[in-house]
């Protein structure tokens, strides 16, 4: 008699022959989609089946079994890798990965418990929902995103995009009525609405252009390269090999991960980055918004994941390893304060989840080291026994990182760690200078602006940190008659102190980039700026009741916020916008050669490659082209990339790449500096012109 162990058997060794059978025939998009799908759910819910007794919540299994598949990834592909040699086999490639893959999970299938098998997300009674005014418009919303996407593309306009970003601060709005948008709409109206923005308006993950966007991505791109060009990733490798590829390079989630996506895919590098990274990091604020909801109310924890989302847009999701990295970090704090998650399903989570922070992101690690001891020192001076803060999981999380640290490309990342901290070290005889917090003033928003659009923008900025102060201290105050638990409010003080420290300590905050701290501390701080609105508002009697203080908190505070971070109201205003996606059509030529890369950059980059002798003489390019094009789509190792100037002085057989889209009323722009485009003409005209595109050129410095 078949048991409900293994009924799961069965459906499992088809999924696995429809896998088979897309690779094998190399089936175009079902390969594609399919093979997507299992790789980013199917390992990590066998996992779950196999693990958790009792999970009655959907949205949880989503997340898990999602965290579970891609760490896993990285811990199967890594010990793979690390098998290759000893047997001379391309373990990385597709066919000896799905049969490995395959004899692994099987007893995962078999222990499986089918009556946990329902994965919808919590949404009850979806029929009938849809028939509201809330349903109508979360499923119109991939319809614009779609729209948004085709018009950028092909002619730039950014109407139905703002039209878009318009209807999600109205859904928002409406979040004040549990009528029309009831909370089981929740958690599928975050997921979509995060989706819609970060592949349409986000400046560095949007789905807009053939390539590679941002800054970081690029040398991580490179790293992905060398690994699946070899199928292999050379964990012994570090400095002088590819010097500024570290600590990049000593990260499984831009190495390991994108090469077992592109192999079973059989999908470009770039489209990996451009798609399956944006759409893991999606899945951040619902995650967020079920850690909120183990400490306030559902509606709370909605408008608190929202608040996050809108800072992200403004301040970016950071690179491809951060969001990874950022994915596993809320994973770790939902594991921890998780009311449906077994003891012994925890355990088993966060070491894999803490093994997926570690080997995705270090500066991001050693935040997390950071918090947890403080919080481990402090529970322990006050005499509170924590269940959630256990030596144990300290210890196991410290050995973890501190393994990989040392192992991986000979430590590369850990000698970066102490780079950076003997940089703070050194700064403290600049503890008066003002100038030495300008990256942390930047962050929180306390810099000049230009126009008055911006100011106000700085104004909802500002405000919103105020009021996650007032509500960290109303809770503090008020602690019985809190929801939240004690670890979780000495975590959010934690945070709250690494604020401090960053504008406190000189170039502390250049380490890891303000922005990305701001962001990190608002994964613990968001529903407090919540309960200080609704605190502020409350002290005006006619302001008390809930829903009227929720609605009120929406319209003055969380939409404008919303509306700017995004670029909405800067493109309605036509004033200076950063927002590639929504003002992109209105960048002069050179602020786009600074953002975006063009198809005949990387045609030259790749030309540069292949046919010419870079490893025995110096190139030359503009700063940009250093740090993205050059770093990602050839094969120049970036540290032996020269930028050029007015007064370079080239010896023969250096090589000049040369981009026309950095020139602009007779001017050149190299990245740092201006200078007359006469004064480079002199430069290159006696030098070779080995390749021309119509939009870079390509020289050869010739004997003088």
């Amino acid at each position: 008699m078949q048991t409900k162990r293994s009924r799961l058997l069965f459906p499992f060794l088809i999924v696995q022959f429809a896998l088979a059978l897309s690779v094998l025939y190399n089936l175009p998009f079902f390969r594609q989609i399919f093979g997507f799908l299992y790789l980013t759910f199917v390992p990590g819910l066998l996992i779950f089946l196999a693990l958790a007794k009792v999970n009655n919540d959907r949205t949880e299994k989503v997340l898990f079994s999602m965290g579970l598949s891609i760490s896993f990834l990285m811990i199967f592909g890594f010990f793979l890798n690390e098998l290759s040699p000893f047997f001379g086999l391309e373990l990385l490639s597709p066919w000896p990965f799905i049969i490995l893959l395959s004899v692994v999970l099987v007893p995962f299938a078999y222990f499986g418990r089918s009556a946990l098998f329902d994965l919808r997300l919590a949404v009850n009674n979806l029929e009938c929902q849809v028939k509201t005014l809330v349903g109508i418009v979360v499923l119109g919303i991939p319809t614009l995103v779609f729209l948004s996407l085709l018009m950028i593309n092909r002619s730039g306009q950014s109407f139905t995009l703002i039209v878009l970003i318009f209807l999600i601060s109205m859904l928002v709005l409406l979040s004040a009525s549990r009528r029309l948008f009831p909370p089981q709409v929740y958690p599928i109206g975050l997921i979509i609405i995060a989706l819609a923005l970060i592949f349409t308006a986000d400046s560095s993950a949007a789905l807009i252009g053939k390539w590679i966007i941002g800054w970081d991505q690029h040398i991580e791109y490179q790293a992905f390269t060398i690994t699946n060009n070899r199928l292999w990733w050379d964990s012994a490798s570090s400095i002088p090999f590819y010097a500024e590829l570290f600590p990049s390079y000593s990260m499984l989630s831009v190495t390991i991960m994108p090469t077992v996506y592109s192999q079973l895919l059989q999908l470009d590098g770039t489209w990996i980055f451009k798609i399956i990274y944006p759409f893991i990091v999606a899945f951040v604020p619902l995650a967020l918004y079920k850690l909120y909801s183990t400490q306030t109310n559902n509606r709370d924890a909605f408008l608190a994941a929202f608040f996050f989302i809108s800072v992200s847009m403004g301040k970016g999701w950071g690179s491809d390893k951060q969001m990874i990295a950022l994915f596993f970090y809320v994973l770790i704090l939902l594991a921890l304060f998780s009311k449906q998650t077994s003891p012994q399903a925890r355990k088993i989570f966060l070491i894999v989840f803490c093994f997926g922070l570690v080997v995705s992101h270090y500066a991001l690690t050693y935040v997390f080291i950071f918090m947890v001891l403080i919080a481990w020192i402090y529970m322990r001076l006050r005499n509170s026994s924590s269940t959630k803060i256990p030596t144990s999981f300290v210890v196991l999380f410290l050995v973890i990182a501190m393994a990989w640290f040392v192992f991986a490309n000979h430590a590369t990342s850990f000698y970066a760690f102490l780079n950076s901290m003997n940089l703070v070290i050194r700064s403290i005889s600049d503890f008066l200078d003002v100038q030495t917090r300008g990256s942390a003033l930047a962050g929180l928003g306390a810099v000049p602006q230009l126009s008055i659009f911006h100011q106000i923008s700085t104004v909802i900025f500002i405000v919103t940190e105020f009021l996650i102060i007032v509500g960290f201290l109303k809770v503090i105050r008020n602690r019985r008659m809190s929801n939240f638990d004690n670890e979780y409010l000495v975590f959010a003080g934690i945070n709250l102190l690494l604020l401090i420290m960053n504008v406190a300590l000189p170039r502390l905050a250049d380490t890891f980039l303000m922005d990305r701290f701001y962001q990190t501390t608002l994964v613990l701080l968001a529903p407090f700026c919540i309960l200080g609105g609704k605190t502020v508002l409350s002290l005006i009697s006619k302001f008390k009741k809930d829903s009227v203080s929720t609605a009120l908190l929406c319209l003055i505070v969380l939409v404008p916020l919303f509306l700017f971070q995004t670029g909405f109201v800067y493109e309605i205003a036509k004033v200076d916008s950063y927002s590639y996606p929504l003002s992109g059509y209105r960048w002069d030529q050179v602020t786009l050669s600074t953002w975006i890369v063009t198809s005949q950059e990387v045609t030259a980059s790749r030309w540069m490659s292949f046919y010419s002798d870079f490893r025995d003489h110096a190139v030359y390019s503009d700063f940009v082209a250093k740090y993205k094009v050059l770093s990602s789509y050839s094969t120049l190792d970036r540290s032996t990339i020269r930028v050029f100037s007015n007064s370079t002085v080239f010896v023969e057989k250096d090589y000049i790449y040369f981009r026309n889209g950095m020139t602009s009323d007779g001017k050149i722009y190299n990245g740092l500096y201006w200078w007359d485009l006469n004064q480079t003409t002199v430069l290159l005209e006696n030098q070779n012109a080995v390749y021309s595109n119509g939009n870079c050129e390509i020289y050869e410095a010739s004997a003088h």
